[in-house]
């Protein structure tokens, strides 16, 4: 009777002994892609908490579908597990920092991004990895996710800057930037918004800066026949996260009150967190010309 709990504390420590030594072995990550896919589920999935759990098991479907069927090339698949191994090094936690980045791949997979694109982005992962702040590492998953889900290039509490029909391309160089080719550039809060209709540029991570060409402006707190009448001549450029935004090289024309005139100024606006009112003061339109004749 006595040699129970001597029996049942040995198998213990053999139980103990052997989950320790399939820990080590998972600790190596392979190079082979199915293997590799095995035991970063096994690590998703090591956790006590249910929300994590589910969340795992969603990833790993997405990811597995893509990463287990030609959905990365065999120079993405080891440029995936070069980056893990270097998280690894420097001890990151599964959650947020492997699930945030195993996400963006998947993400790059499904909007089916092109080699140069996903080397592009690689690259400033690793670069945001060499940094001390890993908060900036975080930033960028962050910005990925909401740029290839979510069509955001910067948002906040009040108001968002989103895109449609949309053609964009992932650039890195010494800065990481998006060419958009052909884009509506909206900004909207729960009550107003602006669009920059059918215009085309480039925006740039981390400085929230658009540098764009062309394009009409439309707003939907003005009645139908007020939209269209304002369009974009050239180049301009302003800061996302800013409440005001200002563009050059704006031209006006409002065939009932100047005629055949087109009148080029400075257009400055602001999407209003509140309902829009009869004595707002957006959008601002300054004439370069001052002889401005209205017939």
């Amino acid at each position: 009777m006595r040699k129970e709990p001597v029996v049942k504390w040995m198998l213990i420590l053999i139980l103990n002994a052997l989950s320790l030594n399939l820990l080590a072995q998972s600790d190596s990550l392979s190079q082979n892609p199915a293997r590799f896919y095995e035991q970063l589920s096994a690590i998703l999935r090591n956790t006590k908490s249910p929300v994590y759990q589910a969340k795992a098991n969603t990833l790993l479907a997405r990811w597995g579908s893509r990463w287990n069927n030609k959905g990365f090339t065999p120079d993405e698949q080891k440029s995936v597990w070069q980056v893990t191994e270097r998280m690894r090094s420097k001890k990151l936690r599964t959650y947020p920092y492997l699930y945030q980045y195993l996400y963006g791949i998947t993400l790059l997979s499904e909007t089916h991004r092109n080699p140069e694109e996903f080397r592009a982005w690689q690259r400033y992962v690793d670069e945001m990895l060499k940094q001390r702040k890993l908060r900036d590492f975080l930033n960028f998953l962050d910005f990925s996710k909401n740029l290839l889900e979510g069509h955001l290039l910067y948002g906040k509490a009040t108001a968002t800057w989103h895109f449609r029909r949309a053609d964009f391309i992932l650039h890195y160089d010494t800065a990481f930037y998006v060419v958009f080719k052909h884009l509506n550039l909206i900004k909207a809060s729960r009550n107003d918004s602006v669009m920059i209709r059918q215009t085309r540029g480039t925006f740039f991570y981390p400085a929230n800066r658009w540098e764009g060409e062309g394009g009409h402006l439309l707003w939907n707190r003005f009645a139908s026949d007020w939209n269209e009448k304002y369009s974009i001549a050239d180049s301009y450029r302003f800061k996302l996260n800013t409440n005001v935004f200002s563009i050059d090289s704006v031209q006006l024309t409002f065939p009932s009150r100047l005629g055949k005139q087109r009148v080029t100024g400075r257009l400055t606006d602001r999407v209003l967190t509140g309902k829009p009112g009869e004595n707002s003061v957006y959008p601002r339109f300054v004439s370069y010309d001052s002889h401005l004749f209205i017939p």
